[in-house]
């Protein structure tokens, strides 16, 4: 951009000396005046025969020296939007605008914005190294630098190219890596860290929060004293570590401070003092119950699972003939079996969810029977045995009354006999 104004403004001026040759060798000792045109870098003369008497609206106004010569041009400092001195002109503003101070930093108060562009030739040193705060683009590296730092993290050695580092002696020493915060490291390709004392040291790892590492490729740690260092692996909450394991899930709760650990690959490991799981915001937290749903089950803290059974959520009640319950289930197939995948040794009993929706017609699927309606059916034969055994017990009761007077009658003619 420099280079660019200064030759349309020499250019310019060439102009202005090869029309203006004979009125220079005129008035070679007395003042000239000229007006700079920001926007396109040219210039004019002014305050002479047949040119303006001042500069138009928007225009800067400059002096000429005293005794200038065409062949050699105008001398002495440059006004307006320029800056050193004439024949080489420096660009030192736009429309009124500071480009770069005296130390060569970026002018922010620039509503205009600002363009620092570097091309693939730029292979310079990097400008600055050492502790210090400072505002540093390295553009053989395409890195950008801020903030403050106490010695050697943001020397060549630790910028990576792509990098980003900003805040408190933050480290982004591998390629596209960003840093952020204080004593922040990203030293894996790609590496996002930001916080506080937060390492990304993996490969497309991230970690954010407070003293967390995530060192797995594709790792993340979220949160303060965290470790995601297996590959792919996930660290959430507070001290949870993946422990190395492959494709872990770690959340740890404010409850410990004790890391979760995981201990296989690809494990969910969720250390929490309450759940909850629903469909909609109605969310609860009942003293004495570890895992709650909006559907009105929950687990128990002390680990029973309680299904919903709410009469209000229920409609269509129609009677239960618990004599062909009971006829059904005894010939419904009941059997001893196993998962297959379980080992063989553990064993289970009950029947198949096809026999059992065959037999009852009960669920949404013929592949899963549901607790409750296991629960019913048992109910319901349970009953239709309370209605047998209370017949039973009738019909007993009356037999034993019918063979006693027998036995009565039977005395008493034994005893009329005699």
């Amino acid at each position: 951009m420099r280079h660019s104004f200064t030759t349309r403004a020499a250019m310019a001026l060439l102009m202005l000396i090869s029309a203006g040759a004979s009125a220079f060798a005129q008035q070679a000792q007395a003042p000239q005046y000229a007006c700079y045109v920001p926007g396109s870098g040219t210039i004019y003369r002014i305050k002479e025969p047949k040119t303006p008497a001042q500069c138009a609206a928007g225009h800067t106004e400059f002096q000429l020296a005293a005794g200038t010569k065409p062949s050699s041009g105008p001398t002495g400092p440059a006004g307006g939007d320029l800056g050193g001195t004439y024949p080489d002109p420096l660009v030192m503003k736009l429309q009124g605008h500071p480009v770069l101070n005296a130390a060569g930093a970026f002018d922010f108060s620039n509503p205009n914005g600002f363009v620092s562009a570097a091309s693939l030739a730029d292979n310079g040193p990097i400008p600055a190294t050492g502790g210090g705060r400072r505002l540093m683009w390295y553009p053989a590296k395409a890195a950008l630098r801020a903030g403050e730092v106490n010695s050697t993290e943001w020397d060549a050695a630790n910028v990576g190219s792509g990098s980003i580092a900003l805040g408190t002696n933050p480290i982004a020493s591998a390629s596209a890596s960003t840093a952020m915060g204080f004593f922040s490291k990203a030293t894996g390709v790609a590496s996002v860290a930001m916080g506080f004392e937060v390492n990304a040291l993996g490969s497309s790892s991230v970690a954010l929060g407070n003293m967390s590492t995530a060192s797995g490729d594709a790792a993340m740690a979220i949160g303060a004293n965290l470790v995601a260092s297996g590959d792919f692996s996930m660290a959430l909450g507070n001290y949870a570590s993946t422990n190395g394991k492959k494709g872990a899930f770690v959340y740890g709760d404010g409850s410990s401070g004790l890391a979760a650990n995981a201990i296989a690959d690809n494990q969910f490991v969720a250390r929490a003092q309450r759940f909850w799981l629903g469909t909609n915001n109605a969310v609860t937290a009942t003293a004495g119950r570890f895992l709650e749903t909006s559907t009105g089950a929950y687990l128990t803290s002390g680990g029973a699972w309680t299904n919903s059974s709410d009469v209000n959520l229920k409609h269509a009640f129609p009677s239960v003939d618990a004599d062909s319950v009971l006829d059904r289930i005894a010939t419904m197939p009941v059997q001893t079996w196993s998962y297959k995948a379980e080992v063989d040794s553990v064993r289970h009993m009950g029947p198949t969810a096809q026999d059992f929706r065959k037999a009852f017609g009960l669920g949404d699927t013929d592949k899963a029977i549901a607790t409750v309606d296991a629960d019913g059916v048992s109910l319901a034969g349970i009953k239709a045995l309370v209605q047998r055994t209370t017949e039973l017990r009738r019909e007993n009761q009356e037999l034993r009354t019918a063979l006693a007077d027998l036995y009565r009658r039977l005395s008493e003619l034994e005893t009329t006999r005699r």
